[in-house]
């Protein structure tokens, strides 16, 4: 059968790696929650990836290059776990059709971790740029403790809970949680409010750890 290609998405024949049976998974090309808003929670729950053999029932999840959508979010997500290179799908949006997009944040994400730790904070309408310089704070911060704990890990969550940071001290076997609390959402709105202007624009494509890790380095007289 040959493979129908859409607009924004294509079957492809995938061969089950426990029992070789082959069948047809849609893959995504572009997802744009606007068009299909049915895909949102599939995306976070990654239940949109899950491919099910019909003949022995394994699963596996596939990780695969796509474009993410979300109009309400101003949000586009390159997601190019391969480490492909998406210079020319950046081009195709400054397209005069694309002028409405204008004003969106752009990301480029490669691991799927970090894919569902952006669309947590921007869930929580939270600034990812903010949120990081905060997890360089908290690591400092829990470095500092009497009995020190070097998070190797600090990631922001977002649930009908609440908000948090959950973190990892993987030499001691560590772990913990931090919850977005009044305190620290003082906190964040009092670094949205400082940082001002020397925050990298909003469309910066790569908003990462390490970014936060040299932007704090590089602007200490704004943490004094």
């Amino acid at each position: 059968m040959e493979t129908v290609k859409h607009a924004d998405h294509y079957n492809r024949n995938l061969e089950c790696p426990a029992c070789g049976k082959k069948s047809r998974f849609k893959i995504w090309d572009r997802i744009q929650i606007d068009k299909n808003p049915e895909l949102r929670d599939k995306v976070r729950d990654l239940s949109l990836f899950r491919f099910q053999c019909p003949k022995c029932g394994h699963e596996t999840y596939l990780d695969y290059d796509f474009l993410y959508i979300q109009s309400n979010l101003r949000l586009v997500i390159y997601y190019a776990p391969g480490g492909g290179d998406v210079t020319n799908m950046h081009q195709s949006l400054q397209k005069p059709e694309y002028e409405f997009m204008k004003a969106f944040r752009y990301r480029l994400i490669r691991q799927r971790a970090q894919l569902l730790e952006k669309l947590a904070i921007f869930d929580a309408g939270y600034d990812d740029r903010v949120i990081e310089i905060m997890k360089v704070m908290i690591q400092s911060f829990l470095a500092a403790q009497a009995s020190p704990i070097h998070a190797s890990l600090i990631e922001f969550t977002h649930s009908e809970s609440g908000d948090a940071f959950h973190f990892a001290d993987q030499s001691q076997q560590k772990s913990g949680m931090l919850p977005f609390n009044d305190s620290m959402h003082q906190t964040y709105q009092a670094l949205e409010r400082d940082l001002g202007e020397a925050l990298p624009p909003d469309d910066m494509l790569e908003i990462t750890p390490q970014w936060a890790v040299s932007f704090v380095k590089d602007h200490q007289d704004l943490f004094a």
